[in-house]
């Protein structure tokens, strides 16, 4: 069990005591920045209700799916709550995308009406949990080709002295310089909140690599830009063979709408 604080163990152990007395779900799940230890003293309790598919039926029908429940509050922390079924695990097991594979991470079963049902859901959260191994050279090559793009688009900001530009410049170096390194390390990328923190475990990056990132995004000039960006394109972990930035850019994001509404930003 991750280490909680007293507020937060309290706010945990009411609801658990409630819930099984009244509801008596599949399972909870203890997940959120508690179960992996980048909590503190204002996160809330993120938890994961497994229902019935018909008690999660008569949740859907009544609006009632993600829930912020503030009956167990303690010291401004309530419970985070969100409802899914065993079939949802099985969808995310065979086609989530990072980010929920990555909510999955460190995530503990506090609940179960069983030890069977215990013991099976541990399983899935491993399994769903496990990287994404098939095309992620693939993916490393079109990250790479989004930082060398946005090494060009910030001299275009420069020129043009164009704030909304430069932000946005700034922002997606990261995004992708930061995603090329999660896959090398084969770290899930986490959404954008915990971007930087994931990005901070890695043990393969650039020396001050973080550090590079709060400096172009605090301040988009192309000199922080250029900074961050050829700090990841100068490790030699790299393919030396990839295609020219430009074709890259073109397939993953001016011609993105052609495979899938989402692009590179949420694969």
């Amino acid at each position: 069990m991750p280490v909680m604080l007293p507020h937060q163990r309290s706010a945990l152990d009411r609801f658990l005591a409630d819930v099984s007395s009244t509801t008596r779900p599949l399972a909870v799940l203890l997940g959120g920045s508690i179960a992996k230890g980048w909590h503190n003293e204002h996160s809330d309790v993120d938890v994961m209700v497994v229902e019935t598919d018909e008690a999660y039926a008569r949740r859907v029908s009544h609006g009632a799916v993600a829930v912020w429940d503030d009956r167990f509050m303690e010291n401004g922390c309530g419970v985070d709550i969100k409802h899914t079924t065993l079939g949802y695990l099985d969808e995310a097991e065979a086609r989530a995308n990072e980010p929920t594979r990555a909510a999955f991470l460190g995530v503990r079963v506090v609940y179960a009406d069983s030890p069977e049902r215990q013991r099976d859901l541990e399983a899935r959260i491993a399994r769903i949990t496990a990287y994404p191994e098939e095309g992620v050279q693939d993916r490393i090559v079109s990250y790479l080709g989004q930082v060398e793009t946005m090494l060009w688009y910030i001299g275009e900001a420069a020129k043009r002295d164009d704030p909304y530009l430069a932000s946005w410049v700034a922002s997606r170096a990261v995004l992708f310089g930061g995603r090329a390194i999660l896959a090398h390390n084969r770290v899930l990328f986490p959404f954008h909140k915990w971007l930087l923190r994931a990005l901070d475990t890695c043990a393969e990056k650039p020396d001050g690599l973080v550090a590079l990132a709060h400096a172009a995004t605090r301040e988009p000039t192309k000199p922080n830009v250029t900074a961050f960006c050829d700090a990841v394109l100068g490790m030699d972990v790299w393919p030396s063979d990839r295609p020219e930035w430009g074709n890259l850019f073109m397939r993953d994001t001016e011609w993105a709408w052609r495979t899938g509404p989402d692009g590179l930003e949420h694969a």
